[in-house]
């Protein structure tokens, strides 16, 4: 169910059919009593018996007494009867209103401990790596993932193989390495670059921002130099991609 169906059913068909419940209750459990004759100015009538109608009634105790105890069992079975009855409407009416529906409970289960939220979504997939003590690659795996990207950290001491494997020349590597569908992006690039690379698609393999520029994202400090970003295809510098 929609939200709007969801506070629809909550605000207008739950309190209907809860009042509707009451009056079901009320009905099964209340006492039916035989009214008594009255007369036309409305006060009761009272026999009065005469000796000869009297009758001595005690021979029928005992029936009178197995009597009684068999309608007291069968009122206590009828009020159970009720009970489950309402019991069953009511779980119904908030099954329907998505209390206790799967959804629900899914949608109240679905995040971690630490708020992230378990649903999919719309974020670009991204693994990044890095050493096990680099703080500036981490703040840059925060960069990507407060602008649309969903990033896996992989600290690695073994962070130099992946850029062996994409062949990135020695001269322009930086601290970690960010694999985003078949490209690598390595260095603190601004993720307007990262956005171009992606929307104008380049026969390219990557593109690169060497060392750890000041100002740059996930670096401290000013900016203080330009930023050339290279493309890299088949091990070689085939270019600059970009300069801020």
């Amino acid at each position: 169910m929609s939200k709007c169906e969801i506070l629809f059913v909550q605000k207008l068909i739950v309190p209907i059919t809860i009042f509707k419940i009451q009056n079901l209750s009320a009905y099964l459990m209340g006492k039916r009593t035989r009214s008594a004759k009255r007369d036309s100015s409305g006060s009761k009538v009272r026999k009065n018996y005469s000796d000869d109608e009297l009758i001595d009634y005690s021979v029928f105790d005992n029936i009178t007494k197995k009597k009684n105890i068999g309608n007291l069992n069968k009122g206590n079975s009828t009020k159970m009867f009720s009970w489950i009855i309402i019991s069953i409407l009511l779980f119904s009416v908030l099954l329907v209103a998505g209390v206790f529906s799967p959804e629900t409970y899914k949608s109240e289960n679905s995040s971690n401990g630490d708020g992230t939220n378990n649903e999919p979504t719309d974020k670009i997939p991204v693994v990044l790596y890095s050493s096990p003590t680099c703080g500036c690659c981490h703040k840059y795996v925060n960069y990507l993932n407060n602008n649309g990207f969903d990033t896996f950290q992989k600290r690695t001491e073994a962070y130099k193989d992946i850029k062996d494997q994409k062949n990135i020349p020695e001269n322009l590597r930086s601290c970690h390495t960010a694999i985003i569908g078949d490209y690598f992006v390595e260095g603190h690039i601004p993720i307007s670059v990262v956005n171009e690379m992606l929307n104008t698609n380049p026969d390219i393999d990557g593109i690169t921002l060497p060392n750890m520029p000041s100002g740059s994202p996930g670096m401290g400090g000013d900016k203080n130099i330009p930023w050339e970003i290279s493309s890299i295809k088949d091990g070689e510098n085939i270019g600059i991609f970009q300069t801020l």
